[in-house]
């Protein structure tokens, strides 16, 4: 294995509150994760269960919260291969609550080194769709296109939500992804803030790392706020969370009130099911 340039992140994690620090060289063979604990390449990592995010373990006994971020944009970045990532600490820095701050550290890593865009290594082999309650995952094969759309549902979620926009899809080029998606912030409804707060997370975090959804408006610092901005961001982490399992996929995904769980599960299914193949 060969490696070249490293560029680093350091910051505040969103739940656990601690500082951690990543190092991301641009790297021969497979995308490798490591921690001080352990791990290997991604795919060797699997979903465990967290709490508003996408956790991950390893058999070595690693774990690590909150990656769908920069899963988000290794995803765009089309780096299943070719990255190498060292995590000191258990949870990866919220940065800017988005996946435009990885994107920008890949770009560095890119402009001397050209990751390519590669066709993805997951494709959808045949219509079908995974349904979980309330949300459902539809999976439509397509040989040349990759699209993925997510569709929210405001209706129990106050007045002023209502006024959202309730859906956001990326064709995936990387371009359209850094543009339109990358700077997508977290965001929390103001009525499950004190539960948010009470699990010891965001107290911490810089203001214009998140947004809150209200009754009667939503609290931003920072880059002004859109109303496809919530929408967008459920879009990054259902790319985020397919990065995990190889994709995202060949085809089309159309995602109705997706979460992370609900994301690794549906994915699950579809492999099983023969739906989605490598």
């Amino acid at each position: 294995m060969t490696c070249a340039k490293r560029v680093r992140a350091e910051g505040v994690a969103l739940f656990s509150g601690e500082h951690s620090v990543v190092e991301i060289e641009r790297c021969d063979g497979p995308t490798i994760l490591r921690t001080e604990k352990g791990g290997g390449p991604i795919s060797e990592w699997r979903a465990a269960s967290a709490f508003r995010t996408t956790a991950i373990a390893h058999a070595s006994g690693a774990r690590l919260a909150c990656v769908e971020h920069l899963f988000a944009a290794l995803a765009a970045f089309s780096a299943q291969e070719g990255v190498s990532i060292f995590v000191r600490g258990n949870e990866l820095p919220i940065l800017d609550g988005a996946s435009a701050a990885w994107c920008a550290l890949l770009g560095e890593l890119d402009a001397e080194l050209d990751l390519p865009e590669r066709r993805p290594k997951l494709v959808v082999a045949r219509d079908g769709e995974v349904v979980l309650g309330l949300t459902k995952y539809l999976f439509f094969s397509d040989k040349t296109h990759l699209e993925i759309s997510v569709a929210l549902d405001w209706n129990n979620a106050g007045s002023f939500a209502t006024s959202l926009a309730t859906r956001a899809s990326w064709d995936g080029s990387r371009a359209a992804f850094v543009a339109g998606i990358a700077s997508a912030r977290t965001f929390i409804l103001a009525r499950d803030l004190a539960q948010f707060e009470t699990s010891g997370a965001g107290a911490h975090l810089p203001e214009t790392s998140f947004v809150v959804v209200g009754e009667e408006n939503v609290i931003a610092s920072g880059a002004p706020f859109s109303a496809d901005e919530p929408a967008r961001h459920k879009l990054l982490d259902l790319i985020g969370d397919f990065f995990l399992h190889g994709g995202p996929p060949l085809g089309r995904v159309e995602a109705l009130r997706p979460s992370h769980a609900k994301n690794h599960q549906a994915i699950a299914v579809a492999l099983e099911k023969g739906i989605l193949r490598e």
